[in-house]
């Protein structure tokens, strides 16, 4: 069974005014769901549960697809916040769901992964950054998401797991954890929460350095580029005297410069601290003020989720014969979103 997550707040945020990022209507994700229903049931899948949302965004893509898939609603009343996704992720674990779709950016994921730290999932970029996610066909992603969901391939075969980074405050009863970046930011207001402005940042720990992604991805992949996919890297910012200055693209359309103290490969079990005040952000969003004087501690936990990487899924797919033709389904299917 499918899990689908489809975040109807992700790729709206006020980066749109800082920078030339694109907004990411909810009209392109129905479409991009829709494409996703169509592999998944070419694939064999034939039911999914979902988090429901006020746009209908699923329903709506259910429509394009016009293909056979049960579809149930996740029992949850609606926030209108991130709790919605984490209550979903909660109700795909105990349900037995085989693998998790999402159409968001990393803070979507980060959601999931709160409730299911170590969950299966095939993430489709629609957020801003999109460190984490994939940018992906909506279809092939649909083909190997059904061969996963019906058991017919496993995780070592198609997946790779990754590292998280999980956060302490001390005195505070709530940890915390970011799937992409845990950064302790100087003292200021929550604000849009959205992080892009590079003097507000004084330490980063990053799971997943990538130069070629933009956020504290790219920083971590650009001002240390030995570190590989699956390490973590801690950066400490200093734009007084640093060592190492650099220009790195923030978002999307936004480049800055950004000036380091420290930059390197955490060793596995490794923590890390900094002392508040100031404020702390998650996977590219404020969340949480320290106190002053407090300690925060970031560890990073190498059971993390399981990444589908589209190329050795659909490889595994073909050895598994998932995508032999059926004579029962359409050789092809074309929608008004395609």
């Amino acid at each position: 069974m499918l899990g689908l997550i489809c975040n109807p707040a992700a790729g709206k945020d006020v980066r749109r005014l800082v920078a030339t990022t694109p907004v990411v209507t909810n009209e392109a994700k129905a479409g991009l769901l829709a494409r996703v229903l169509v592999g998944a049931r070419a694939a064999g899948e034939t039911r999914a549960l979902y988090l429901p949302d006020p746009w209908g965004l699923v329903e709506r893509a259910a429509e394009l697809a016009g293909v056979d898939i049960r579809l149930e609603a996740v029992a949850h009343p609606a926030t209108g916040t991130w709790a919605d996704t984490v209550a979903a992720a909660t109700a795909f674990r105990d349900a037995g769901v085989g693998v998790v779709v999402t159409l968001g950016g990393d803070g979507t994921n980060r959601a999931v992964a709160l409730a299911w730290p170590n969950a299966l999932l095939l993430p489709i970029g629609a957020g801003t950054n999109n460190a984490l996610p994939l940018v992906v066909d909506g279809t092939a992603a649909g083909l190997a998401a059904g061969a996963l969901a019906t058991g017919r391939i496993g995780r070592p075969e198609a997946a790779r797991q990754r590292p998280l980074v999980r956060v302490v405050v001390a005195g505070q009863d709530a940890d915390d954890l970011a799937v992409v970046d845990a950064v302790l930011l100087r003292p200021g207001p929550v604000g849009a929460r959205a992080l892009y402005e590079p003097t507000a940042l004084r330490l980063a720990v990053v799971a997943g350095p990538d130069p070629t992604a933009t956020g504290l991805a790219g920083i971590a992949g650009l001002c240390c580029p030995q570190a590989r996919r699956d390490d973590a890297v801690l950066l400490r910012f200093d734009g007084d005297s640093p060592v190492l200055r650099r220009v790195v693209a923030l978002a999307p359309g936004l480049t800055a410069v950004v000036g380091l103290a420290e930059a390197r490969v955490l060793t596995p079990g490794e923590r890390v601290s900094g002392t508040g005040p100031g404020l702390l952000a998650f996977d590219g969003e404020r969340e949480r003020a320290v106190p002053s004087g407090a300690t925060v501690s970031f560890t990073v936990d190498p059971d993390g989720p399981w990444i589908v990487e589209l190329d050795r899924a659909l490889r595994a797919a073909v050895v598994a014969g998932v995508l032999d033709p059926d004579p029962a389904l359409p050789a092809r299917r074309r929608t008004s979103s395609s």
